[in-house]
C-alpha cells in the first residue's frame, strides 16, 4: 500500500499483539484468485457495552490502515 508505515508491518504488529492481546484476533484477508491483495489486522474486543472491531496496534500508533496491493486501493 502507498500509505504503509513501519507500524503496519509484522515486525511491529506481532509483538504488539503478543504484549497486549486485548481481544479475539480477527484478521481479514482479501484475495483476488490465488493472490493476497489486502489484509486488515483487526481484533474483536468484548466489553459490557458490546463488541468492537479495532485495528491491531491501536493506542500506540497514529498510523493504522488496511494493507493492500498497490493499485487495489481504489477498487
Amino acid at each position: 500500500s502507498r500509505t504503509a508505515t513501519p507500524f503496519q508491518c509484522p515486525a511491529w504488529l506481532v509483538p504488539w499483539w503478543r504484549t497486549f492481546a486485548p481481544g479475539e484476533l480477527a484478521t481479514i484477508a482479501v484475495w483476488r484468485g490465488d493472490d493476497l491483495v489486502g489484509l486488515a489486522p483487526l481484533y474483536l474486543e468484548h466489553t459490557t457495552s458490546g463488541s468492537k472491531l479495532l485495528p491491531v496496534g491501536i493506542s500506540l500508533s497514529d498510523y493504522l490502515d488496511v494493507l493492500c496491493f498497490p493499485g487495489i486501493e481504489a477498487a
